[in-house]
């Protein structure tokens, strides 16, 4: 997904009957957040969103960043990252079939913070 994805979809949806202009509305899980806060930013046609567990997996964000400004930065090693994604996994799993509601729980569990 991408903010000219989301330019798209409103631009198709906006010419569809019933589809109010004054009421569009962006619901996004995880690195959607990071794109429709953009989108939400440049297009006004978006009037509110919903951005749930905003931010995706920053973890490998910025293990994986080309700049090495946030990789001299990153103090974990490569045993704590493969169980951080290892985590991240299990919790996307589990949204898929709890949904949020019940997944909500975790939010605040993180592997190494015990």
């Amino acid at each position: 997904m991408s903010v000219v994805n989301i330019r798209q979809i409103i631009d198709w949806a906006i010419d569809i009957e019933g589809i109010s202009k004054e009421h569009i509305a962006v619901m996004v899980l995880s690195l959607g957040g990071f794109i429709s806060a953009i989108a939400m930013g440049i297009d006004k046609h978006i009037k509110a969103g919903v951005l749930l567990v905003t931010g995706g997996n920053s973890e490998k964000i910025v293990q994986m960043s080309r700049a090495n400004a946030f990789r001299k930065r990153y103090k974990r090693s490569k045993a704590e990252y493969n169980e951080i994604q290892h985590c991240y996994a299990q919790y996307l799993i589990e949204v898929a079939e709890k949904g949020l509601e019940m997944s909500f729980l975790r939010l605040n569990y993180h592997p190494l913070s015990s």
